[in-house]
């Protein structure tokens, strides 16, 4: 009795131990359990954090692209906005040069327009003396020319009248004589006109000597 009630001491304890074991080695194998569920969770969460990381890397990359295209884009724009204000530039110079030409040339005009002006009031001054002298000339040898003609005049109707008898030109003579006579009276009246006051003179002038010049018929 006393033999197996000592036997039986430690044969409980190991079955308690072997319990107890049995009690951690389960706690163990929930806790692995949990442990393998929390690292498939963790892996599953890591992979998922590194697709996002690698879409995020690839987003940087189309950023960093775009950027690099914005960045070429705006130093061209900036290029082309430098070559449009130094064209700017070179206008505004070109348009102050070509005003202060305008400006120059308009002077030059405005001086050679004066001059003309000057130049045609002097040449119509001197045409208007030369026309003022060539009339008084013109008068003079009208006036010259008129007198001798009335001396003429007077001194063939001073002349006396021979009518030879039975002269078949007599008509034609005495139409002659009377010719002279009129032209005697039609030059008369115009010794004391001027140049412009001939037309009247000149009228009657031709007409008489028209006449007079004539061809007549002698009838017998």
């Amino acid at each position: 009795m006393n033999s197996e009630s000592s036997m039986g001491k430690p044969r409980a304890a190991l079955e308690a131990k072997v319990y107890q074991l049995q009690e951690e080695m389960t706690e163990l194998l929930r806790r692995k359990s949990e442990h393998s569920q929390q690292l498939i969770d963790v892996k599953n969460s890591l992979e998922e954090k590194e697709r996002q990381l690698h879409q995020k890397e690839a987003r940087i990359q189309e950023l960093e692209a775009e950027g690099g295209t914005l960045k070429q884009s705006l130093d061209t724009t900036m290029k082309e906005l430098q070559d449009m204000r130094d064209a700017n530039q070179l206008l505004r110079d070109e348009h102050e040069a070509l005003q202060l030409a305008y400006n120059s040339l308009e002077r030059n005009f405005n001086a050679l327009d004066r001059e003309h002006q000057d130049l045609i009031k002097r040449w119509m001054a001197l045409k208007s003396r030369d026309a003022d002298k060539l009339n008084a000339e013109n008068e003079r040898m009208l006036r010259l020319k008129q007198a001798q003609v009335k001396r003429d005049l007077e001194d063939a109707a001073r002349e006396p009248v021979v009518v030879p008898p039975n002269d078949s030109s007599v008509l034609q003579y005495l139409r002659y004589w009377q010719s002279l006579r009129q032209l005697h009276y039609a030059f008369a009246p115009c010794i004391d006109c001027t140049v412009q006051e001939c037309e009247t003179w000149n009228t009657r002038k031709r007409r008489m000597t028209e006449d007079h010049w004539a061809p007549h018929t002698v009838h017998h």
